[in-house]
């Protein structure tokens, strides 16, 4: 256990800053659709999910896409989210692709045949209803008299 390292808060920062750098070199222009914190770090889109009765929402934002640039694939159990794009350079440079993906485990199993998703103001949602098996339902307790 000599060889054991303890990192200080800053070695931290500095591994995330790194990281970051990284992922903003990788995505180009998808870095653009970051979210900036108040300490001035950023960190890819948030994705908002809620549970209604009879439905999942997932909601995300994806400034500066295209929705011909996202799929939506949706499984009882999860939901993945593609973002991809072809980006052309000058003619002698190509061209980069640049793609992102994140996978979302529901709190509860779904109807994917059922599924709708929206896309508005650069920001997507999508409903999944629930699956009858995943409702609750209220029962009565009767007394018997036996």
């Amino acid at each position: 256990m000599k060889d054991l390292t303890i990192w200080k808060d800053e070695q931290f920062r500095q591994m995330r800053a790194d990281l970051d750098r990284l992922f903003r070199d990788f995505l180009g222009d998808f870095a653009e659709s970051r979210v900036v914190r108040p300490d001035g770090e950023a960190e890819l889109p948030r994705v908002e999910l809620s549970e209604e009765n009879e439905a999942v929402l997932i909601r995300m934002a994806f400034p500066g896409l295209d929705p011909a640039d996202l799929s939506i694939e949706v499984s009882p159990e999860a939901v993945i989210i593609t973002a991809d794009r072809q980006e052309k350079l000058s003619s002698e440079a190509g061209a980069v692709h640049h793609r992102f993906s994140q996978r979302i485990t529901l709190p509860c199993r779904v109807e994917p045949e059922r599924a709708e998703a929206l896309c508005f103001d650069h920001r997507l949602e999508i409903r999944l209803p629930k699956s009858h098996s995943a409702t609750f339902r209220n029962i009565t307790l009767r007394r018997v008299k036996r």
